[in-house]
């Protein structure tokens, strides 16, 4: 029996500027077109954490689950305690993890290809680099 993928994006940060807020919205805009693409790759189980009301709202039409976290400068933000925080939180078992702007052109039979490899197999760890890794993949969700 397989198990769902699911899909973790994190899109957030402070913004100080014009620039920084022009870049905001890039992004913002990247993260709608992924999640697009995933839905189209197969992957309904997915999960956006930002820090970002505007793109919390834009996201609501499409059905994932959206995690707005306004704690941003409370205390400083550690990468690997959140993303356990969101797998334990969700129960996620087959977890495939980027970063809002880390693929723009990934293609929806790309997100596919990452799904099929999640679903098929147990205790292995996918990366697009393994010293810079922009999308990670991993089973079972326990691991961190």
């Amino acid at each position: 029996m397989t198990q769902s993928v699911s899909l973790v994006i994190f899109e957030g940060g402070l913004v100080h500027s014009a620039l920084e807020m022009q870049m905001q919205m890039v992004r913002q805009g990247m993260v709608l077109d992924l999640v697009h693409r995933a839905q189209q790759g197969g992957l309904d189980n997915i999960v956006v954490v930002t820090s970002y009301p505007d793109l919390a709202a834009w996201l609501g039409p499409t059905g994932v689950v959206v995690v707005l976290d306004q704690e941003i400068g409370e205390e400083p933000f550690h990468f690997g305690r959140r993303l356990r925080d969101i797998v334990e939180e969700y129960r996620l078992q087959k977890v495939l993890y980027m970063g809002g702007a880390a693929a723009p052109l990934i293609s929806s039979s790309e997100f596919s290809y990452l799904r099929e490899l999640l679903e098929q197999n147990e205790g292995v760890l996918l990366a697009n680099n393994y010293y810079s890794a922009d999308i990670v993949g991993f089973t079972p969700g326990q691991v961190l």
